[in-house]
């Protein structure tokens, strides 16, 4: 996967008029640059997706970067730190997942079928007691 800057010519409507813009995203293909346009836009201006329209994206060289905040990441030297991680064993048990099945048994003593049986017998008494209620 390559990195690749891209130019998207376009025009918004704002609630008093259209705007034209261009912007430059670095993306790995166009759909994600114009998928950062979208929220891009959506973030600093509050347009909606369907109030955007697009003219023209275009992919564009190092060279050709207009946008400073682009121009930062451009070229062969940018490096970038790679973090590892480091967990102690304490913390991969805080990690697990229990299972639904499981936590319901732990929980009250009874596996899975039990419980939604003692579940929907208390509903279906709590229905009852309720039709007693009405008819008193």
């Amino acid at each position: 996967m390559v990195v690749k800057n891209y130019g998207i010519k376009f025009y918004y409507r704002s609630k008093r008029c259209f705007h034209n813009m261009y912007k430059e995203f670095r993306a790995i293909s166009r759909i994600s640059a114009v998928e950062k346009l979208f929220s891009d836009m959506g973030g600093r201006h509050e347009v909606k997706n369907d109030m955007i329209f697009i003219v023209s994206v275009s992919e564009i060289s190092d060279e050709e970067v207009k946008r400073p905040g682009v121009k930062e990441f451009c070229g062969d030297e940018v490096m970038f730190p790679l973090f590892e991680k480091n967990i102690n064993k304490k913390q991969i048990k805080t990690f697990k997942t229990v299972d639904i099945d499981r936590l319901r048994k732990l929980e009250s003593g009874l596996n899975a079928e039990e419980s939604c049986k003692r579940a929907a017998m208390g509903v279906i008494k709590r229905s009852e007691i309720h039709q007693e209620a009405k008819l008193q």
